[in-house]
């Protein structure tokens, strides 16, 4: 028993999923044991996916993963969420309410396709978390990367295990980028750790997280994890989605017979939605099938 749980723990090691040595014990993701990716080999092959990445794990922290260590071409918007998990953590360290108000800086705009969130106004934290989560507003998010700093985000992010994750630049639009304290290298973040973090989440390990399974339910975005889900036997409950002109991809939580399973998958390029879709239906057909990931 104690030889398997050494493979297990230097397998995660291997993933990104355990932090070096002399991080915070309390803090540090469960040793996450990993099988055989066979399975996802042919369903990447079905799904018709190129360079995916994959992670899929129930919330024991039993998982497959597909090249689930290398970062994609791009973070995209899934960074937001270590960004947010960076937020809560802050406030609750601070004792700050989720209802008081954050003054949103003119430098931080950009266009955006969904948000509800206007530079030079003052919104609760709630709001705002909310609107970088659910409408993956860009501005709110630069604005939480302002109020936290460079250094206090990604410092949190090491101490709570996250090695491969890291937030370095602004969110910008097609044309428009923020003005002031943009960043100089591009974010990073593997599947791996990004369904490291969702599982965090919805095991509600620490009492913040509550409000982050909650504002992953108000997802705007439907057409990756939400449209897939729709005819299948899982039950959405969550998602954050991400796209550049490098990559999409998603990271969704649905729960399959009574037990909730966190997938995440990213594809190099645009328009991939279709294969996307139907690589995270062939997941949850193989979970319903066998019961177990």
């Amino acid at each position: 028993m104690v030889q398997r749980q050494s493979v297990a723990i230097a397998l995660a090691c291997v993933m990104g999923i355990l932090p070096a040595p002399g991080a915070i014990a309390s803090d540090i993701p469960v040793a996450v044991e990993e099988s055989p990716s066979q399975v996802l080999d042919a369903i990447v092959a079905k799904s018709g996916l190129s360079s995916p990445t994959i992670a899929v794990c129930d919330l024991e922290r039993k998982c497959l993963n597909y090249r689930g260590s290398r970062p994609p071409q791009s973070a995209a918007s899934l960074i937001k969420v270590p960004i947010a998990i960076a937020l809560v953590h802050k406030l609750a360290a601070d004792n700050i309410s989720l209802d008081t108000q954050i003054y949103v800086d003119p430098s931080n705009y950009t266009e955006e396709n969904f948000s509800r969130i206007r530079v030079g106004r003052s919104y609760s934290f709630k709001y705002v978390l909310t609107q970088a989560i659910a409408y993956s507003s860009n501005i709110a998010t630069n604005q939480i990367i302002d109020y936290l700093g460079w250094d206090y985000i990604n410092k949190t992010l090491g101490e709570l295990g996250y090695t491969q994750t890291r937030v370095s630049h602004k969110l910008k639009g097609n044309r428009i980028s923020p003005s002031k304290n943009v960043g100089s290298q591009p974010n990073r973040i593997t599947s791996n750790e990004l369904t490291t973090m969702m599982v965090e989440i919805y095991n509600r390990k620490h009492p913040e997280y509550e409000v982050l399974a909650e504002v992953l339910g108000y997802q705007v975005e439907k057409v990756l994890g939400f449209r897939a889900l729709r005819a299948s036997p899982g039950r959405w409950l969550g998602e954050k989605t991400g796209e550049t002109s490098q990559v999409r991809g998603t990271t969704v939580a649905v729960e399959i017979q009574g037990k909730i399973y966190i997938i995440t998958v990213t594809e190099s390029g645009r328009r991939r939605e279709r294969k996307i879709r139907r690589c995270l239906s062939e997941i949850v057909n193989y979970i319903v099938s066998h019961e177990r990931v």
